[in-house]
């Protein structure tokens, strides 16, 4: 149990994050009261968690309870979001899955098969190999002599820190900080630390016209929708869909705008180096919200993003946009290629 319940990760989100993270941690003591710790590939079928590898240690663990750990850094946090001089308030949010069961060693061929092929799955979804079946004479000899071990397990905990014990503003602080920062991880960081404060206000530099936010990272849902918002348009003419997805993974700065339902109803991309230049790209806005400054506030939050606000020169082509990005700052001697340079 834990001493918060404002920290408790659901169930379901223990699973999930089960399912992200790359390894496990996995831990127990051999018949001896040896200690034995590994870092695990692992994959989830049938309830269970499924691992393989050469026989060595992990056997001793064979029919004993292990513990397992799995943890997701969201972002550290810096002290001075908190506090201009202490150190004392940096901290890590992050979420946290601890798990203990029994660890088996599988010898059904079928099972070892399905374990198996769940790992291929989950460690090469690419594909380029045939899929793994107990009575297929190409992997017969493979699975018979393979270890494949199991864990199912009996209790779980988890925990996501995210600053549930603290006040708007200092939410607010430490997202404005992360923000400034810029840093690996922090543009995702931000929307997941808001997420986790519905009831909180967002800072205003995250907040659109009227109902609409926001947001400077990318789910997968939000790339399936900026796809769709982008098939049609002159710039993206015999494109195909999954490329129009695609990119804005791709794409060190994004932002879009969410309606209240959580639709995405208009984005901004760029491609950039950081330091010298940065090429606006994709900046669209659906019909049904045009003319209330959502473009605008898009934009104005494009080229305060940390991959676009300090370089010398943003640039970008448009055939029927000129007065608008004109608005923004960009110049243009030929009416297509416009130009916004720092102060």
């Amino acid at each position: 149990m834990l001493r918060r319940a404002r920290f408790e990760l659901p169930l379901q989100e223990q699973w999930a994050l089960l399912q992200r993270v790359g390894e496990l941690h996995v831990g127990g003591a051999d018949a001896s009261g040896e200690p034995i710790v590994r870092v695990l590939h692992h994959a989830i079928a049938d309830d269970a968690l499924w691992f393989h590898g050469a026989p060595g240690e992990k056997n001793r663990l064979v029919g004993r309870r292990v513990a397992i750990s799995a943890h997701e850094l969201v972002a550290r946090i810096p002290s001075y979001a908190r506090d201009p001089q202490r150190a004392c308030p940096a901290t890590t949010y992050f979420r946290s899955v601890a798990g203990r069961g029994r660890f088996e060693r599988v010898e059904e061929a079928s099972a070892k098969a399905m374990g198996m092929q769940a790992l291929m799955e989950r460690l090469q979804p690419e594909g380029g190999y045939q899929p793994i079946h107990h009575d297929d004479s190409l992997y017969h000899s493979a699975l018979k002599g393979l270890p494949v071990y199991r864990i199912r397990l009996d209790h779980m905990v988890g925990k996501a820190k995210l600053g549930q014990h603290l006040a708007g503003p200092e939410i607010e602080r430490i997202v404005l900080a992360l923000w400034k920062r810029g840093g690996e991880g922090d543009l995702a960081a931000i929307r997941t630390i808001l997420e986790a404060h519905p009831a909180k206000p967002w800072p205003d530099v995250f907040r659109g016209p009227g109902p609409v936010r926001l947001i400077v990272h990318c789910t997968l849902r939000e790339r399936a929708q900026a796809g769709r918002l982008l098939e049609g348009q002159y710039w993206t003419q015999g494109q195909e869909l999954a490329s129009l997805e695609k990119v804005h993974e791709l794409s060190p700065a994004w932002v879009g705008a969410l309606n209240p339902e959580g639709d995405l109803v208009g984005m901004a991309r760029a491609q950039s180096d950081r330091y010298r230049r940065a090429y606006v790209m994709d900046t669209v806005v659906t019909p049904a919200v045009r003319g209330r400054g959502v473009g605008t506030a898009l934009m104005k939050l494009l080229l305060n993003h940390p991959w676009v606000r300090e370089v010398a020169s943003v640039g970008l082509a448009t055939k029927n946009a000129g007065p608008f990005y004109r608005r923004l700052g960009f110049r243009s001697d030929d009416g297509f290629s416009l130009y916004r340079r720092s102060q």
